[in-house]
């Protein structure tokens, strides 16, 4: 193998048809040519300092990668980060991070070549993980209302299965925001190893940045700093529609500047499965913002004032803040149905099916009552204290 390495770096020709096949291998799978891409790779030398990141497959420099990514570009170790991304020429990444894009042999060369990978999705191409190797599982929500992995099995197909369990069994770490999320996933994600209960790095936000952050981030999104913000961030439906999202825009508008006072902007955040989708919905005015597009979550969240959202587990992370959070949505009954990790009726905060019905919790708000409620639930389900991506950095040194 080692004459075709050497071909490899030496006959262009041949580098050019190898990425060539690669390219159309987009999630590589168990394709012939795929592993053979593969087995050629693993013969280049591991490198001790190179780290694979991949958000959602390439999806762009946000969630927990993005806060590890950052807290290894502050260490003195070097290290070589490579972000895979689907459209780098449209992606920005900071410098000193390199872009790879999605369904190319730098894929599989750098996948091969690096000691660490960095994941909040399952890996569904083919791979093998090499002796001094780790892999360490993120996952990209924490507490939530729907039901995932083992808990569906009877709705997974068989492949899915396999390849969930070949990635499970190829995890060195998962990290957890807490006992609640260690005790679930250790029971649903088929895997019985190491778990890191530090706190999910991307939550680090809340705790570390300020108000210089927040300018910083309004700037970004053109809001004066004198402006309140609610962030309005509803999950899809399984059929994609845009009849849940029947919020009255304007009159939560109106409620919050009656109740809080100043002026106020509505931030609409849509599950990233309907970016596109904004313009159906049909909400002209100069107090409603799009921010779907806006790559960081935890950002919009760390700058918001308010939260208003139906069933995601961002809720939870907005909680952490001490901030007021507002559930509505007019399929309630329905999503009733759905058991998680945690159910509706454990949530606690206020919740509602119509639009009357949001007004009043908002002119009913009370904080003292308000975060007893929420502080009592979370006390045993979050570990969060800005040192998540701090943790992973050093158990990566340790190991």
């Amino acid at each position: 193998m080692s004459g075709i390495v050497e071909k490899i770096k030496q006959n262009e020709k041949l580098y050019r048809f190898l990425v060539g096949i690669a390219r159309k291998q987009e999630h590589f799978k168990n394709d012939v040519l795929a592993k053979a891409v593969w087995a050629v790779c693993v013969k280049f030398p591991l490198q001790e300092n190179k780290v694979y990141l991949t958000n959602f497959n390439g999806r762009g420099f946000a969630d927990n990668q993005k806060y590890i990514a950052k807290e290894l570009m502050q260490r003195e170790k070097d290290y070589k980060l490579i972000w895979l991304l689907q459209n780098p020429r449209q992606q920005q990444l900071p410098e000193g991070i390199k872009p790879v894009k999605t369904g190319t042999f730098r894929e599989i060369y750098h996948m091969a070549t690096s000691k660490y990978w960095i994941n909040n999705v399952r890996f569904n191409q083919y791979f093998k993980k090499r002796k001094g190797q780790y892999y360490i599982q993120t996952w990209h929500a924490g507490l939530g209302f729907k039901r995932i992995e083992k808990d569906v099995e009877d709705t997974l197909s068989k492949e899915y299965i396999e390849m969930a369990k070949k990635d499970s069994a190829a995890i060195d770490l998962i990290v957890s925001n807490g006992p609640f999320m260690t005790k679930h996933f250790k029971r649903i994600f088929w895997y019985d190893g190491e778990f890191l209960e530090k706190g999910h790095p991307r939550n680090d936000i809340f705790y570390t940045a300020g108000e210089e952050e927040r300018q910083e981030i309004y700037k970004k999104l053109g809001i004066p700093n004198h402006v309140k913000t609610v962030l309005y961030a509803p999950t899809f439906r399984a059929d994609y529609g845009l009849s849940a999202y029947n919020m009255d825009y304007e009159r939560v508008i109106k409620t919050l500047k009656k109740k809080f006072g100043g002026e106020w902007r509505l931030l609409v955040r849509l599950h990233p499965n309907l970016f596109d989708k904004f313009d159906a919905l049909n909400l002209n005015s100069e107090h409603i913002q799009n921010v779907s597009g806006y790559s960081d979550m935890q950002e919009l969240l760390f700058a918001s004032d308010v939260m208003i959202t139906d069933f995601t587990s961002a809720m939870f992370e907005f909680a952490i803040m001490d901030k007021p959070c507002f559930l509505y949505a007019s399929d309630l009954e329905e999503y009733m149905k759905e058991r998680g990790l945690i159910t509706l009726e454990q949530v606690p905060f206020p919740k509602t099916d119509t639009n009357d019905g949001l007004e009043q919790l908002i002119m009913e708000y009370e904080p003292g009552v308000y975060f007893k409620r929420v502080h009592e639930f979370m006390e045993d389900k979050c570990c969060d204290r800005g040192i998540g991506a701090k943790s992973v950095a050093d158990w990566m040194e340790e190991h």
